[in-house]
């Protein structure tokens, strides 16, 4: 399917449309942008959408290289965090007034910042879809040399890509959320990771799981996880917990989705089933 770029505000823009639009549906990529590989193309546009993916990169590419053509020339993703939040609400303010009914939806890290953008702006979506997006994690997950067969089987990737991929993704939200600072004080003894605590608990803060509010009520929310991608599983577990207590409806959906690639795969799926469910939005 072809698409347009458009710049706004100097950041670009990507657009896939589909019949006669009544729904835009603003999508936040994983971590990894790429301008020629856009996220979109994967996903199965049903009629009547207007479907926009806007650059939430750093501008900056990732700091590996990898055989692998999924991975490979991508930009650092900025989490949508802090001023990276505004380029979902300059889409909305260029397209909002064309379409009836304004969906945000994201995948892993896109979920991720989907999340805590609809925390912040709720009356600004009708709807939410979030797919295979950690609401927290552990600190085990700073082992990726240790992880690395699970991360490659969770991405359907070779254990190099993985490694570079998660390596590439921690640094960078260390710039972000404790000035590059944290990841210097990690230490790995048979597997247990220690860090300094007052840094991690910066990276808390932004945890989608620590974000989230009762004001999610106001909007449609869809969340969505395949079961064999386990620890995103987990994490969302922990987030379908916490919106009930908040009392935040929503659609939780955990699916049997396939074992090999199960978190990258399982993103695309989730994406599917949430515009399934807002069909009839």
């Amino acid at each position: 399917m072809e698409f347009e770029k458009i710049s706004l505000d100097g950041k670009e823009a990507i657009i896939m449309r589909k019949g006669k639009e009544n729904k835009l549906i603003v999508v936040l990529e994983p971590y990894g942008f790429h301008p020629g590989k856009p996220f979109l193309n994967l996903i199965d546009i049903p009629e009547g959408y207007m479907v926009v993916e806007p650059d939430g990169s750093l501008g900056k590419p990732c700091n590996f290289v990898s055989k692998d053509d999924r991975f490979s020339n991508l930009m650092k993703g900025s989490w949508f965090y802090g001023n990276y939040s505004d380029v979902v609400l300059r889409v909305i303010e260029r397209f909002a007034k064309e379409v009836n009914h304004v969906i945000l939806a994201g995948a892993s890290m896109g979920g991720w910042g989907a999340l805590n953008i609809a925390s912040k702006y709720p009356e600004k979506f009708d709807a939410v879809i979030v797919s295979s997006a950690p609401s927290m994690f552990g600190k085990s997950f700073f082992n990726v040399k240790g992880n690395s067969e699970l991360l490659a089987k969770m991405m359907d990737s070779d254990k190099d890509t993985a490694i570079a991929y998660f390596t590439d993704m921690l640094e960078t939200m260390d710039n972000l959320f404790s000035e590059g600072k944290l990841l210097s004080t990690v230490k790995i003894d048979n597997e247990k990771v220690s860090l300094d605590e007052s840094l991690y608990s910066a990276w808390k803060k932004e945890f989608p799981i620590n974000k989230v509010n009762s004001d999610l009520s106001k909007t449609k929310l869809f969340i969505s996880v395949n079961w064999f991608d386990t620890t995103t599983m987990l994490s969302n577990e922990k987030l379908h917990e916490k919106l009930r207590e908040i009392n935040v409806a929503h659609e939780y959906q955990v699916f049997l989705g396939k074992k090999k690639g199960s978190h990258y795969y399982g993103m695309i799926e989730g994406i599917r089933r949430g515009m399934e469910f807002l069909k009839s939005l």
